[in-house]
Order: C-alpha cells, then structure tokens, then sequence
C-alpha cells in the first residue's frame, strides 16, 4: 500500500510540474500573439488607415483565441477585446491594456506611433520571456519534484 501512495505522490509531482511548465509556455505564446496582433495593428493604421474592427475582422478568430480571447464573437474594438482576454502575464496585460483604452482616440500618426512604442514594449516582454524560459522550467521542475520527495520522505 505505501509502495502505491508513493507511486501516486511521484505521479502528483511530474503532474504538477508538467503544469507549471506548460503555463509558462503558455505565458510567452500569449506575448508573441499579442505582438503578432499589434504588428498587424500598426501595419493597417499606417498602411491602409483601417478602423479597430476592420482590423479586428481581417486578423481572424485564430489569432485573438492565440492572444487569450475567451469570448465566441470577433470583439468590435480594442478595448473589448482587451476586456475579452485572458492574459497570464501581468505586465502584458497592463500593456496592451493601456494600447486598447488608447485606440482610436488620436490622429493615425500619434496611433502609429503609440502602437509602435506598445509593440517595443511587447516584443522586449517576450525576448525576456523565452531567454529565460529554459531556467524558469528546470526551476519549477527540480522545485516540484524535490517538493514531492521531501513528502514522500517525511511520509515513510
């Protein structure tokens, strides 16, 4: 029976560590959709002067589910669509936040432009992100297995 708990509680581990591991992946795959959508943003404004829900409409449902939408229907603006997300990363959030309540409120240049700088600030999230992944998963893998042997040691 105890060979059976362990058993269980090594499971539990690898369990709990695989899930750690896949939100934060999770976590930079939303940065680089959301990345993705403001370069689409940016190149509609200053190319081809597109509203919010033009844009919107030509990106499609696949990239906005990437960027952590969870509602059925294409969002008609920036802001719902911001209200729709679901994004892990905190400062991500704050960013494309503030990007959203900012569209659509100025001249295309000044959109441009603050596009531009929301972007920078995305993409130096993410460079960030995915130079620090390989460190970040063997940290949550080594703590969440170690957890689980330290109970497994302090059961038997």
């Amino acid at each position: 029976m105890k060979i059976l708990g362990i058993a269980l509680l090594c499971l539990s581990g690898f369990g709990v560590a695989l899930l750690l591991v896949r939100r934060e992946e999770q976590r930079l795959s939303v940065i680089s959709a959301l990345a993705e959508l403001l370069e689409t943003v940016k190149r509609g404004v200053e190319n081809y002067s597109m509203s919010a829900s033009e844009i919107l409409n030509s990106c499609g449902a696949e990239l906005l589910f990437r960027c952590g939408y969870q509602m059925g229907d294409i969002p008609q603006s920036f802001l719902g669509l911001s209200e729709g997300c679901r994004i892990p990363d905190r400062e991500a959030a704050s960013v494309f936040g503030e990007f959203a309540a900012d569209f659509g409120k100025s001249y295309r240049g000044m959109q441009t432009e603050k596009c531009a700088e929301a972007l920078g600030r995305l993409r130096s999230m993410e460079d960030r992100a995915r130079a620090q992944l390989p460190s970040r998963k063997k940290v949550l893998i080594c703590g969440s297995v170690s957890l689980t042997l330290i109970i497994i040691i302090l059961l038997l």
